[in-house]
């Protein structure tokens, strides 16, 4: 069921990850689809930054997004940044977007965050990565110098 389909109707849609409901908003970024986004978030009025029970926001989920779609997911991240969406929410295990995006290694989206106001994290998990990374795209170093 698409979500578009299921948006005069939201009592059909339900996604489970690991026994967690998705909102509809959630689904509609684990598909990576920025219109029915725009549909939700502009027309039915779901808050950008809406958490579902453990805590994530759809910032979140896509930052977790590893599908290498890295065009879309920017795409998706931007439209989220101008509606309002908080880069330094954290979820119940006090995660944060930015630590997301680190462990999911997409760098453009990295970039996003930092440029869009994330905040410093703890990134002792994901040092060796990073300092990999580093050696190869100095941008990435500069971004990072702030912290």
């Amino acid at each position: 069921m698409s979500v578009r389909a299921s948006v005069s109707d939201m009592s059909q849609l339900s996604i489970t990850d690991k026994s967690i409901a998705w909102s509809p908003l959630h689904q509609a970024v684990h598909y990576l689809s920025l219109t029915d986004c725009k549909i939700l978030i502009e027309t039915e009025k779901y808050d950008v930054n809406l958490r579902i029970s453990d805590g994530r926001t759809p910032l979140m989920l896509l930052c977790n997004d590893q599908s290498k779609n890295y065009d879309k997911i920017c795409e998706l991240a931007k439209y989220l940044f101008r509606m309002g969406a908080d880069p330094n929410i954290e979820d119940k295990k006090r995660n944060k977007p930015l630590q997301r995006a680190v462990k999911s290694r997409n760098y453009l989206l990295i970039k996003l965050l930092i440029e869009c106001g994330a905040n410093e994290i703890d990134l002792s998990d994901e040092a060796e990565w990073l300092l990999y990374e580093a050696t190869k795209r100095k941008e990435l170093v500069k971004l990072f110098d702030r912290f």
